[in-house]
């Protein structure tokens, strides 16, 4: 019996308190769930919350999707999905919900953020700039929240585009900049007039998005503190949706696999010669 409960032992790590964003839920039982949590001092989590599912249990409603809750986990090892115990609501952003662009914004966040997050990889500087993201999209902005806050998770994670040379020759970009560059999601990034031609994937990219692009991709490189003090957004709703198109785009061929919420954010064609 002692052998027993010595190995069951060793399977747990500890009892640990963080700041939880809510992913992703599925129901696992009659009364329990299991959740995808993004936490800020453990990077993403699985967890096992027993008696979720109960009208009137432990943790009511502080568990549903996009709640930021302060919770308690016991951590366990062997792939074994960690054991919530407690959670309580922190906030629950409920201006997204009566408004439906912004919900689809904070939807798609939650979904980048379930796949690209990792396990034992803390962010906490970018989850508190989530936190902030998930606030501001209550306002005008939603597509350049969603914008600025997409840039800054394409740094976190390592996939920001190849903007400044030839993502294949590594030649560099010299000024002045061409009415229209190529640019290439499944490579990565911008290809010169020599590399186009072997290049999959790549489409025209006009020059006015592509300095807004670089102009917000070196925004997005500044420290956490001078982001936060930057001038308020005043990209045309357009612009941020070609911008936003061109960056799922992106997303889905480095990543690998579709993002399904994308389909909610398709700019407006422009007509020939703009």
């Amino acid at each position: 019996m002692s052998a027993r409960r010595s190995r069951a032992e060793a399977h747990v790590v500890a009892t640990e308190k963080t700041t939880a964003l809510v992913l992703r839920t599925t129901d696992f039982s009659e009364t329990s769930r299991v959740l995808v949590l993004w936490t800020r001092e453990f990077g993403k989590v699985r967890a096992l919350a027993k008696g979720a599912r109960r009208l009137r249990g432990a943790f009511e409603s502080a568990l549903d999707l996009l709640n930021c809750c302060d919770i308690v986990l016991i951590r366990k090892t062997s792939g074994a999905l960690d054991l919530l115990t407690e959670a309580r609501l922190r906030e629950c952003f409920s201006h997204l919900r009566g408004q439906l662009q912004a919900y689809y914004a904070a939807s798609l966040i939650a979904e980048i953020l379930s796949i690209c997050a990792q396990e034992n990889d803390p962010h906490p500087d970018w989850f508190d700039q989530t936190i902030t993201t998930l606030r501001e999209l209550g306002g005008q902005e939603v597509y350049a929240v969603l914008l600025h806050w997409e840039l800054r998770a394409l740094r976190e994670v390592g996939l920001q585009p190849v903007l400044d040379h030839c993502v294949q020759c590594r030649q560099p970009f010299v000024a002045p900049v061409a009415d229209s560059l190529t640019w290439s999601a499944v490579a990565g990034g911008l290809v010169c007039p020599r590399c186009h031609v072997a290049t999959p994937g790549r489409r025209q990219l006009p020059r006015d998005l592509f300095l807004q692009l670089r102009h917000l991709v070196a925004a997005s490189n500044q420290t956490p503190r001078a982001a936060h003090d930057r001038s308020p957004l005043t990209l045309p709703p357009q612009t941020c949706l070609e911008l936003l198109h061109l960056l799922h785009e992106y997303w889905m061929h480095q990543l690998g696999q579709p993002l399904h919420l994308a389909v909610y954010f398709q700019p407006i064609q422009r007509s020939a010669g703009q």
